[in-house]
């Protein structure tokens, strides 16, 4: 957590900003959620649109690669509290396209790690978002390890974790570009969990129906057990819609 009042009271107001890129590329690097916290739209208390110096400073905690952007007494004691939440929400999403993955995705892997398989397999699956139309990462586990280790790598598309404790879910909610879901049935294959990551994935993407379209499954073989370490990343080339739902449904 940068919490920038708290800050600023410890070091001089314009160490803060050099601090706060700090201390988000070393939580990056550890992969650690880092939240960037205080008087980030603190005008829309009382008015309905921000300074233009506000959302600068939303946009460059955003390029800078932070995990969460957290808005305090604008929403506890503001006059306009959702509005501060759709702004804030704006200006992330128009921000976060233009976020320089490659330089953060260099920055990560050049630090050395003992790590097992599974981060060879993030680093191979962030290197394979880069250079083909993957639209998603489909990563079943019992844990979240592997899903905040592909997060850690900040590939440009979603990571669907699938999960099956609401506990790992919630554990799950910060890390950037996850979308923890549980799963509600079996799974008995490594197809059976293609399929069913796929289903859920359209939930997310409607415009999903696009031949040449891929997502990227990682998982730990042999399948189904709890002792496996995700050792796998599979490329799969999206079918039409009504075809992969016609299989599944079959």
């Amino acid at each position: 957590m940068v919490a920038r009042g708290d800050l600023g009271v410890e070091v001089s107001v314009e160490q803060v900003p050099l601090i706060q890129r700090n201390m988000i590329e070393k939580g990056h690097a550890e992969g650690k959620i880092v939240i960037i916290a205080t008087q980030m739209l603190e005008s829309m208390i009382e008015n309905i649109t921000p300074t233009r110096a506000e959302v600068s400073d939303i946009a460059n905690a955003v390029l800078d690669g932070a995990d969460a952007i957290m808005l305090s007494g604008e929403t506890a004691i503001g006059e306009y509290p959702v509005k501060v939440v759709e702004m804030m929400s704006k200006i992330a999403l128009t921000i976060e396209p233009s976020i320089n993955y490659k330089k953060m995705f260099n920055r990560i892997t050049k630090k050395p790690s003992d790590d097992r398989s599974a981060r060879a397999v993030a680093i191979s699956t962030a290197q394979c978002v880069e250079s083909l139309p993957i639209v998603s990462i489909i990563s079943p586990s019992m844990s979240g390890y592997t899903a905040k280790l592909l997060s850690q790598f900040r590939p440009k598309c979603l990571i669907l974790a699938l999960v099956r404790s609401e506990n790992v879910a919630r554990s799950l909610a910060l890390n950037w570009g996850v979308f923890p879901t549980i799963m509600g049935t079996e799974i008995t294959s490594f197809e059976h969990m293609v399929h069913y990551g796929v289903e859920h994935v359209m939930k997310f993407k409607d415009s999903l129906n696009h031949l040449g379209d891929r997502v990227i499954v990682t998982a730990g073989l042999p399948f189904g057990k709890t002792t496996s370490q995700t050792n796998t990343m599979k490329i799969v080339k999206f079918k039409d819609k009504k075809e992969w739902l016609d299989e599944w449904n079959s």
